[in-house]
Parts: C-alpha cells; sequence; structure tokens
C-alpha cells in the first residue's frame, strides 16, 4: 500500500508539474527529480538498500527544493510559506544525512524517525497549501 501511494505521489507531481510549470524549466526539473524519486522509492523496497536509498534522497531533496523554486513564481503569503516550508526540509535533510552518516547525536532528542518525518512533512504541507493557492478565486471567478 505505501510503495503503491509514493507511486502515486511521484506520477501525480510530475503530472502537475508539467501541466503548471511547463515552461518553467528549473521549476519543472525539482517537479521531475521529486516525481522520480518517489516513484524510484516505491518501486524499490527498502531491502534494496542502494536504489531505494539514492531514489529516497532524490525524493526527499527534490520535494524540499520544488517548493523553494515554485514559491519564487509566487506572489504574497504563499511565496514565504513556499521558501520557508522548503528549507525547513533541507536543514532536516542534512541532518539527516550527518546522522546516518555515523554522527548518530545529530538527531538529539527526536531521534531518526521524527527527523525523517520532518524532511517528509513540510513539503506536503507545501503541497496542499499551494493545491489550495492555484484553487483561488482570480477576479471573482474560480480558477
Amino acid at each position: 500500500m505505501f510503495n503503491a501511494s509514493l507511486l502515486a505521489v511521484g506520477a501525480l507531481n510530475v503530472a502537475g508539474g508539467l501541466l503548471e510549470f511547463h515552461g518553467r524549466p528549473r521549476v519543472l526539473a525539482a517537479f521531475l527529480v521529486a516525481g522520480a524519486g518517489a516513484m524510484g522509492a516505491g518501486l524499490f523496497p527498502l531491502d534494496t538498500v542502494t536504489p531505494h536509498a539514492l531514489s529516497a534522497f532524490a525524493a526527499f531533496v527534490g520535494f524540499n527544493v520544488e517548493a523553494i523554486v515554485s514559491g519564487t513564481t509566487l506572489r504574497g503569503p504563499m511565496r514565504a510559506i513556499s521558501v520557508l516550508l522548503g528549507v525547513i526540509g533541507l536543514v532536516f535533510v542534512v541532518l539527516m544525512a550527518i546522522g546516518d552518516s555515523g554522527t548518530g547525536a545529530a538527531f538529539g532528542p527526536i531521534g531518526h524517525r521524527a527527523t525523517e518525518q520532518l524532511i517528509v512533512y513540510p513539503p506536503m504541507l507545501w503541497l496542499l497549501a499551494f493545491g489550495g493557492y492555484l484553487m483561488r478565486e482570480r477576479d471573482g471567478t474560480a480558477s
């Protein structure tokens, strides 16, 4: 079930990037990397250590970079929210890399599991907020 959801999230992310940012290659690249990473993490089970780890890393970095670069195309509070959530996720990617490379103390009191969750939650919250932003009313008509 989890692997199927990763495949779906990845495919939908790629489709959303193609539909919304086809004219902005830098932003589209982030959507493609994140989507491919999510699909790879779903295709390669955890016991295929290297392919799964590389795919998960691409998704972790990609989704957070996606929030940041997409934010640069937005206006108002959504711009700040996008960049903030992307930066928070990337800080925890770095923390995870430090902790997984043998410095387990880097995780501090929150531990490995919560560190990984704090990589994923910010961009997932951003995706929800961004979806709402895209559906907002413009000039009195729904988009």
